[in-house]
This record gives structure tokens, C-alpha cells and sequence, in this order.
């Protein structure tokens, strides 16, 4: 089994259309080895849940639908959750595999996604992950990270 946690999403919508495709593709060489689950955040999430308690919640949906540990991705924000899962719940992860993430937010991070957050909730979700993307590869980002 290979457990992908994914980014947080400024909408909580199972992937349709061109995301669900590029879903399959991106995962398909995974396939011949795995079962892969790509699940994302349970809705309605009250205010002030974090990483930590979201961690929590896969971490009881895997005890119920899993015999024993399974190897996890986390990308982006997910990669911040599978640290957390790995930690308080190491007994259910096999190889723990991180990308495109860290330990926590900076503060600029923290007010971009409180922005995108803030425009979501208007109804301009597109817009919002727009400008999240637009800030990950703004000039100079990607040189830092060896993209030049």
C-alpha cells in the first residue's frame, strides 16, 4: 500500500477532469508495486485544527482500513502532516518518503495561504491557488532551489 498525502487544497473536491488524469499518469509507475490511496483533508475542519491533529485523522482512518504499516509521500503541506504521522504514529508507516516540503511554514508562507485562504472563502478559489502558485515560482524562488 502507498499512502499520498497530499498538499492542503483551498477547495476539498475529489480531482475530475485533467487533475484526475494527471493523477493517474503521475502515479501509474506506482501501480505495478502498490495500491495507491491519495487522500486529502476530511471536510469541514473546524477552526484551528493543525498538521498535527490532521495527522491524527489519517492516522485513525489507516488503523481502520489497513492490517499493518504502509509506506507514505507527502507533498507540500502533506509532507508537514506524514512527518507528524511518522512521529506520533510510527507504528503505521512503513518508508516515509518527503517532497516539496518542510517542518513548518515560514511567516510568509503562513500569510500568503491566510490570504488565499481569506479569497477561497469568498468564492475565488481559482484566483487563490493562482496566487500560491505565482508566488512559488516568482523570479528568484526556483534559482534558490537549484531550478535555474
Amino acid at each position: 500500500m502507498l499512502l499520498v498525502l497530499e498538499g492542503l487544497t483551498l477547495e476539498h473536491k475529489a480531482p475530475t477532469g485533467r487533475a484526475l488524469r494527471l493523477l493517474r499518469w503521475a502515479y501509474k509507475r506506482y501501480t505495478r508495486d502498490y495500491t495507491v490511496y491519495h487522500v486529502a483533508r476530511r471536510p469541514g475542519l473546524p477552526a484551528g485544527v493543525t498538521t498535527r491533529d490532521m495527522a491524527g485523522d489519517y492516522a485513525r482512518w489507516a488503523q481502520g482500513k489497513f492490517d499493518g504499516p504502509v509506506d507514505v509521500v507527502g507533498f507540500s503541506t502533506g509532507g508537514e502532516i506524514a512527518q507528524y504521522l511518522a512521529a506520533d504514529h510510527g507504528q503505521l508507516v512503513g518508508r516515509l518518503v518527503l517532497s516539496d516540503t518542510g517542518c513548518r511554514l515560514g511567516e510568509d508562507a503562513k500569510a500568503l495561504l491566510r490570504t488565499a485562504r481569506d479569497k477561497a472563502a469568498r468564492g475565488r478559489a481559482a484566483d487563490a491557488q493562482a496566487d500560491v502558485v505565482v508566488e512559488n515560482f516568482r523570479p528568484g524562488v526556483m534559482d534558490r532551489l537549484g531550478f535555474a
